[in-house]
């Protein structure tokens, strides 16, 4: 049974932390819109100045079928409302997140549908956190037929989010320290087929 991309994702974290000496995980979708050959530039922007999450940014909507577009003009406009630093691309499932942040993610964020990813933005945001994005090509298969995302439903799941979190009062960053080792990656490609049998 199908839990949904955000239980999967958090199935994978705890299955990086415990199995993996990651210090950067990258997360991409499995419908071929994100390119692997990015991930090194994810990391290495990850790496510059100790950033805790890492968006791949897409800039061409174009390119970009209409649903998606909509959504994420919607949901970047509503963050903005309270957090003016947000990133352009608040949908992008191509991140690189720091072990610290993903420690953080699996204390503190819950498994759900597409509304898990917006859950670890906002809480990023919310932390005072550094984030960072590189620009990634806008590619969509068959204009993204196999996605598995509902307009409305999950828009609403979104907009939940949002609202959850506008009642929150603001928090401060812990300070951050630098780090001059090597980082090694763990990938998970869209929480991996092996988490989502996990929790189905």
């Amino acid at each position: 049974m199908n839990h949904g991309k955000g239980v999967a994702l958090i199935e994978a974290f705890h299955h990086a932390l415990a199995e993996h000496p990651f210090d950067v995980l990258v997360t991409l979708d499995g419908d071929g819109q994100h390119r692997p050959e990015e991930i090194a530039a994810l990391v290495k922007r990850c790496r510059l100045d100790g950033t805790a999450l890492v968006i791949g940014e897409r800039h061409d909507a174009s390119e970009m079928p209409l649903r998606s577009d909509l959504g994420n003009r919607l949901t970047k406009g509503l963050v903005q409302l309270r957090y003016a630093e947000c990133p352009y691309d608040t949908q992008s499932g191509f991140r690189a997140l720091r072990r610290e942040f993903v420690q953080e993610v699996v204390r503190i964020v819950r498994g759900g549908r597409y509304e898990t990813e917006m859950r670890m933005l906002l809480h990023a945001l919310h932390r005072g956190l550094r984030i960072g994005s590189i620009p990634i090509p806008t590619v969509y298969l068959e204009g993204n037929r196999s996605s598995h995302f509902r307009p409305l439903i999950d828009s609403l799941r979104i907009g939940n989010v949002l609202l959850e979190t506008s009642r929150l009062p603001p928090e401060k960053a812990p300070p951050r320290e630098a780090s001059g080792d090597p980082i090694r990656t763990a990938v998970s490609l869209e929480a991996s087929r092996e988490a989502s049998r996990k929790v189905s």
